[in-house]
């Protein structure tokens, strides 16, 4: 959006003024009004278009043009249509794509942020040793490191909701209780298989 923007501006001074056209775009770049520019169509993506920002959107694009001398734009300028479509197609597209669920590694995940996560421990069960032994044994010393800061990876990346999947055998009393002290909420779970 903002280079639809940069680029109408660009064209409008084009159209009334020679010069370098790179030199232009880096000036319209560089103005002051591009900032106010950038947040207004931030705000534009967070709480959809309406009036008041289409407005103000108006008033800061016509700043710049009024510093190369150029009459302003109206409110009902073809800009504000294409700005307005893109952030309609970018909230289709987030709708559609917010009912895929996605299936990865927590290798795959490092530095990204999911809203829910999902952690089954398969097989050798690294994981949930590693977490039992986290509030059942004060010794440190026999945790594999690799597999501690994988679960840590796993546990940081939801902001919402975290859930560690176990079997329920492996969830002694003594387990319930050292995670029920913690404020873990534990629930149990149909299999559907």
């Amino acid at each position: 959006m903002k280079d639809v923007t940069v680029n109408f501006i660009h064209n409008k001074i084009i159209e009334r003024e020679l010069g370098n056209s790179g030199e232009i775009k880096r000036w319209i770049l560089n103005h002051e009004a591009i900032y106010e520019i950038n947040e207004i169509l931030s705000d534009m993506i967070k709480v959809r278009v309406n009036e008041t920002l289409v407005v103000n959107l108006k008033s800061q694009i016509n700043s710049i043009l009024g510093d190369k001398g150029i009459n302003g734009i109206r409110k009902d300028n073809q800009i504000f249509e294409e700005v307005s479509a893109i952030i309609i197609k970018n909230i289709e597209d987030d709708d559609q794509s917010s009912y895929e669920d996605q299936i990865a590694t927590i290798h795959s995940v490092k530095g990204e942020t999911h809203r829910s996560v999902l952690l089954l421990d398969f097989e050798e069960r690294q994981l949930t040793n590693i977490l039992m032994q986290r509030y059942l044994s004060p010794e440190l010393d026999i945790m594999d490191v690799i597999n501690r800061n994988l679960l840590y990876v796993a546990m940081s990346r939801a902001s919402h909701l975290f859930v560690f999947a176990i079997k329920e055998e492996e969830l002694t009393d003594d387990i319930k209780q050292k995670f029920g002290s913690s404020d873990w909420d534990i629930r149990y779970v149909q299999e559907f298989v």
